[in-house]
Parts: C-alpha cells; structure tokens; sequence
C-alpha cells in the first residue's frame, strides 16, 4: 500500500480489541453491556462508512472491465480477494403501469409475458376485527389459519458523548 499502512496488521489489532470487549460481555451488568455494545455498534458503523468506498472503486473498475454482466475476481496484496458479480438487468412492472389496460389490449396474450401474484396479509386492523365477532362464526376459522409470530426486538446504541457529532 503507498501510504505503509498493513492492513493486516490493523485488523489484527482490531480483532483482538473486538474480541475482549466480546470477552467482556457475559456476566456483566445491563449497563455494562450497553456500553460494550454501544462500542461495537460505532465499530460497526465506522467500518462499515469505510468499506463503502472501496466497494465502489472496486464495483466500477468491475463495470469498467466486464463492460457487462459477470463476474470478476481482483487479487490484493497477499491472501485477499474480492469477488464482483455483475447480474443481468431486470424487468419490472412500473408502479404507474395501467395493468387492466395492459390485460384489455394484450387479451388472452397478457399471461405471455406477466406472471399475476396475489398475496394475502393479515390487516392492520386484524385482531380489533376478530374481536367484534360477537357469535364467533368467524374467529374459530381465523384462529385456525392465522398465527401470531412474535417479533425479535430491535436494539440500537449511540454513544451519549458522540451524539452531536454523529
């Protein structure tokens, strides 16, 4: 590299700290762990703002050299590569497309060239409505085919002292 940083041993040095901070974690107080995670989520972040640009210089000089859909491989210095894949364009349906026009002027024509997916979703408004169903015709049916999944909560950190900066 010109500017005589090793990556590799500052990934080093990453990958010890990371693993001491993971090291650190079971045990601890909820406090502590906030601030742990707090740590390896700014971790995260930073690397990731970090990594965005090399993925770019790499994906370009990828289009740049392939001039099209495939794959390139590019050797750094040493055991490292990246891998670049390059898919085939696709279609997709404009969502202003007047598809019951489409379906007038194609005719029978229209299942040609578009496949029709119907999806079925429990409403917003599901359970406030298989409440109201006073004689229960409904929710013994309901029941039967509509589970409740329950969700992973979400975690997020920041540090309080990096707030206004960002």
């Amino acid at each position: 590299m010109s500017n005589n940083i090793n990556p590799n041993d500052l990934l080093g040095e990453i990958i010890s700290r990371i693993t001491q901070l993971e090291d650190s974690i079971e045990g601890q107080p909820v406090e502590d762990q906030v601030e742990i995670g707090a740590a390896l989520w700014a971790v995260t972040e930073r690397a990731t703002q970090a990594m965005e640009q090399a993925k770019k210089d790499i994906r370009d000089e990828a289009v740049e050299q392939l001039g099209g859909p495939g794959t390139h491989t590019f050797n750094g210095n040493g055991t490292t590569q990246a891998l670049v894949t390059i898919p085939n364009p696709s279609l997709k349906l404009q969502k202003d497309a007047d598809v019951e026009l489409l379906q007038k002027i194609l005719g029978g024509d229209f299942d040609r060239y578009f496949d029709t997916k119907t999806t079925y979703s429990p409403r917003k408004e599901f359970n406030e409505r298989r409440a109201s169903d006073k004689d229960g015709t409904h929710t013994a049916m309901l029941d039967k085919y509509v589970d409740v999944m329950p969700n992973t909560p979400r975690v997020t950190f920041r540090r309080m002292d990096q707030a206004a900066t960002g």
